[in-house]
Parts: structure tokens; sequence; C-alpha cells
């Protein structure tokens, strides 16, 4: 019964006509490279996906326009997130204009350069006192040969760039510091904090978006009965990717043999019932970031609190019921499809069962 009950509720899921996946707008204004401002709603993408341009459109109807670098010298959403078209001189001497976003104001401005398939982003420097900039490029091994052999080593010029940049005399100063968005961005906001009576110092902080899953699940194989729900909670930070979610959880299963197809000759125990609750403080999921549609999977470690119930039986005869609790380390992992429908989401998917076969869930995402 509970596998027909989910494959209905799917079915009624897959048969809505959802509207077109709707993206994002939000407020925003741009500079020009002519200086004129334009006020507008700009969409609202990763800092991988506006280095070269974004789209902007005057009123929620009206027409897409494209704008890149080379022709805007600054936009800004109204949540403080802000870009500026700079131009950088790569090690191979080539040129290139990109959008950059700011992060940290004051005697030196710090900029994020993100970039697809790089895990850590580059930086740009400003000495607002000096007028002097730097371009920090994420250091990479390299390789030297000395008497006939080959070394390798960690390229750390980005530590000399921010001692000439921020005038230190001091060499102690820079010689541990980790080419990390954190450790940079924690080591200049300290250097600022030295002249906040001579420069506004302001900081971005980058907003996080917290939604929930909630899902029930059934199967039924072999006489074999299972339920399950489970609650999800997921943490995106949404500068930064749409795709990659934190994830923490709890879920409950609960397992019954229906038939009791088991055998009482001789001496034993035979279980028929069982309780999972599972604890999940932490995981990983990816799910594609448009369209009506978006798969998704993922996987979360955590503990599971294992509840039995068994028939015990002695010379073929029932002689009561046994009860075992304890805890049992487990994954929980998942994969299903997310179907948009206006501004929510249903979705349904399939997760192990307990002993065999697979749950098929079916659920709601806010």
């Amino acid at each position: 019964m509970g596998k027909y009950c989910s494959l209905v509720l799917m079915g009624l899921f897959l048969c809505i006509q959802p509207l077109v996946a709707q993206e994002e707008f939000k407020f925003g204004e741009i500079i020009t490279s002519t200086n004129d401002t334009i006020e507008g709603l700009i969409l609202y993408q990763t800092d991988q996906e506006l280095v070269s341009g974004f789209e902007l459109k005057s009123n929620a109807s009206s027409v897409v326009q494209n704008f890149g670098p080379e022709n805007v010298k600054s936009f800004n959403f109204d949540n403080g997130r802000y870009f500026e078209s700079i131009k950088i001189k790569l090690p191979n001497g080539e040129e290139k204009t990109k959008f950059f976003k700011r992060v940290l104001e004051g005697k030196i401005d710090l900029y994020l350069h993100r970039i697809d398939g790089q895990s850590k982003p580059n930086f740009y420097l400003v000495n607002n006192s000096t007028n002097k900039n730097s371009y920090l490029i994420y250091p990479k091994s390299e390789e030297y040969e000395h008497e006939y052999s080959t070394y390798n080593f960690s390229n750390k010029r980005y530590l000399g760039q921010l001692k000439v940049l921020k005038e230190s005399k001091s060499p102690s100063f820079e010689e541990k510091l980790k080419f990390t968005e954190k450790d940079i961005l924690a080591n200049l906001e300290k250097y600022n904090q030295q002249y906040q009576d001579s420069f506004v110092n302001k900081k971005y902080e980058e907003p996080i978006e917290i939604s929930y899953d909630l899902s029930v699940g059934f199967t039924n194989t072999a006489g074999d009965y299972a339920l399950r729900f489970a609650l999800y909670r997921n943490k995106q930070q949404i500068d930064k990717t749409r795709k990659l979610f934190i994830i923490r959880g709890i879920t409950y299963n609960a397992w019954a043999d229906q038939e009791r197809n088991y055998s009482t000759e001789g001496t034993g125990t035979a279980n028929y019932f069982r309780h999972v609750l599972s604890i999940l403080p932490y995981g990983i999921k990816y799910q594609t970031n448009s369209g009506t549609f978006r798969p998704y999977f993922y996987g979360a470690p955590g503990v599971a609190i294992f509840m039995d119930k068994a028939y015990t039986y002695s010379n073929g005869e029932d002689t009561g019921i046994d009860t075992n609790i304890y805890p049992v380390p487990v994954i929980n992992f998942g994969a299903g499809v997310k179907i948009k429908v206006k501004d929510s989401f249903f979705f349904t998917e399939v997760t192990p069962a307990i002993d065999h076969g697979l749950f098929l869930n079916v659920g709601y995402s806010f």
C-alpha cells in the first residue's frame, strides 16, 4: 500500500504544470563608463558568474540588457554587494578587465576575484594613502633544478607584495600568512584598524541562506513494511555557489515484518520491528542551480540509534519479546529532483531502506 501511495504522490508532483523558473533579480544600480547612473533590477548570480558581466532590467517586465566591465565602472546591489571594473596584468603580460567584488574598505581596500575551477580566490588590493595597487594570484607549486636534481617549492610572492603595499618594516608580520580568504581578510582588517581615525573601515558580510527539506517515504517489499520521515537544514553561501549546500538533519525509519516469515525450529530470536533515529551533524548536497527541474544528490555521515524488537522462541513456541537499543555509525545518502512551483519547491527522491530495497520519498522545501 505504501509503495503505491508514494508512486501516486510522485506522479501528482510530476504532473503539476509549474511556471518557468524565474531567475532572481534584485534592485541595484550601475555607474557606466561615461559616469551615468542607472537604477534597475540586476540578476543576482555568484561571484564567478559576475566576473565577466551581468544582466539588468529597468523593471520586472522590461527587456534584459547585458553589461560588461568594458562599459561599466561599477555596479552594486542594495544589500551592499559592490563590484568594480578593474584592469589586471597577468604574469604572462596579458591584460584583462574584469569585475572584482569589494569586501573590505579602509586604508587598504580588498577585492575578491573568484574564478571557476579554482578553490581559492585571487585578490586585488589598493592602498588609498599611496594609490599603490597589487594583484595577488593564487600561489602554485613551481619547480627548479639544482645540481642535476629537481625540487618543488610553493610560490609565496604574495607575501612580498603585501609587505610592499603595506609599507611594512617587519617581515615577521607576514611570513606565516596563508593564501586563504579568511586569513588575508583578517590580516588586512587588523591592519586597517590601526588607521581607522583617518580612513572609514567597512566590511561586506556575505549573505547566508537557510532552507529546510521535509519529506516522507514508504517501501513495501517481500512482506516488509517501512516508513521514513526526514528533516534537513540546508545552508548556502549564495555569493559563492548556488549548487553546493552544507546540510544537517534528522531522519526516522520504522520497519516491520508484517507476515512473520521466520522459522521457529529450535531456540532463537526473529526480529519483527525496528526503529532507527539518525542524527546527521554535517553533510554535503549538490544540485543544479537553475531550471524548473533540478537534480541533486547528497551524503551525510552521522550516528543512528537502533531499537530492535524480536520474538524469542524455544522448541517451536514463542516465549516472549526481546528489545535491544544500540548506536551505529551511518552514512545517509540519496538522489532526487526538486521541482519549482512558483516560489516553492517540491521534490521526490530515493534513499536506501533499512535492510534492503529503496525508500521512495516525496517532500517540500521551504
